[in-house]
């Protein structure tokens, strides 16, 4: 059992992030609340999760979760859901604005369930937008779901402060490995799925820094962070950056060693990210946390999950 944690309630529980996280929670002998879409059976592997207890809510009843969950003594709330993540809905104001409605209610659901601390995350690309803000250009529309992360952020902080609640932010880089929606439009996923079909692959020139962090690894430091998580402060989960290239090449040795990649195919857009003002070795201090799974290791555990058709 946790020392600081014996209770928690976990958003998008059915989702990429949010179905690994409460296992890795009833692991350590958390109560778990599991947090659904009604008119879903959720994730059957979620179900099957022993002492799972799963409540079909939508966002619309986010402002009504404290009943619903039946509880005054909750120690975190991981608020993991977010629609519009993939595809169009990243560039549809109603989707994004209802992300950022939710995010406020679920701060309040959290007061009333006598919660202790939240665990918002948030994702690296989020400050591209913000940057483009300072400059000339019209940021594209697809930002849209880059701005509501922003400002649920803010409004969270602010609300949770307000309600005597501790408030942690997670900054996530692009996060992989097995069991993902393989209709989302997730870089690394569709590239591994293109080099396994002998699809061409286009990239930019590859030169950016960037980050991976295996889903292992990103759920393990949520499970900390909801424990030992400081008030108000931003954690980075994941690695030293790398060009974008090296990753590209090493998953390419892992999947199809022969296959040739676009590099330089695909225009270099865009701002690009510092990522060593995100890197800190705060994660580590606050809970021990390192991430555990290389990015060659993860790319072969993901490709063996494809492959066996799971």
């Amino acid at each position: 059992m946790c020392a600081a944690m014996k209770k928690a309630v976990v958003t998008g529980a059915s989702g990429f992030l949010g179905l690994p996280l409460c296992k890795a929670l009833l692991e350590k002998g958390v109560v778990v609340f599991a947090v659904v879409r009604e008119g879903t059976d959720g994730n059957p592997r979620l179900l099957g999760l022993p002492g799972i207890r799963v409540i079909r809510c939508n966002y619309g009843g986010y402002a009504n979760l404290a009943g619903m969950v039946g509880e005054n003594d909750i120690d975190t709330l991981f608020h993991m859901a977010w629609a519009g993540v993939n595809g169009g809905g990243k560039a549809e104001y109603a989707v994004q604005l209802d992300n950022l409605r939710a995010a406020c209610d679920i701060v309040h659901a959290g007061s009333g369930m006598g919660c202790r601390r939240i665990v918002f995350p948030a994702t690296v690309s989020e400050y591209s937008v913000y940057e483009m803000m300072g400059t000339g250009e019209t940021p594209p529309g697809n930002t849209l779901y880059h701005s509501a992360k922003l400002a649920a952020d803010f409004f969270m902080r602010t609300l949770a402060g307000t309600l005597g609640m501790e408030y942690v932010r997670a900054l996530v880089p692009s996060v992989y490995g097995p069991c993902f929606d393989r209709k989302a439009t997730i870089f690394l996923h569709q590239s591994i799925m293109k080099l396994m079909d002998g699809e061409p692959c286009p990239f930019t020139s590859g030169m950016q820094p960037y980050d991976f962090v295996y889903v292992s690894d990103a759920v393990e430091a949520f499970a900390r962070l909801g424990e030992m998580g400081k008030r108000g402060r931003t954690y980075y989960i994941g690695h030293p950056p790398r060009k974008l290239k090296d990753f590209l090449l090493e998953m390419k040795e892992e999947v199809a060693p022969h296959a040739v990649l676009g590099f330089g195919e695909l225009p270099d857009t865009g701002l690009v990210l510092d990522y060593s003002r995100f890197y800190s070795d705060a994660l580590f201090e606050d809970t021990g946390f390192c991430p555990k799974v290389c990015f060659r290791e993860g790319i072969r555990r993901t490709v063996a999950w494809l492959r066996s058709g799971e």
